[in-house]
């Protein structure tokens, strides 16, 4: 249902950096990471 690649974790990230860490981007980001760790698995 999800998929990720390295420029969605790179959006993920910005977003991140944008919205200063804000609860919505925590969360966000930990998907994203948990998706791409998937990935390598």
């Amino acid at each position: 249902m999800f998929k990720y690649n390295h420029i969605d974790i790179y959006h993920c990230t910005r977003n991140c950096i944008v919205l200063l860490f804000s609860y919505f981007c925590v969360i966000r980001w930990i998907i994203c990471t948990f998706h791409m760790t998937v990935c390598m698995v």
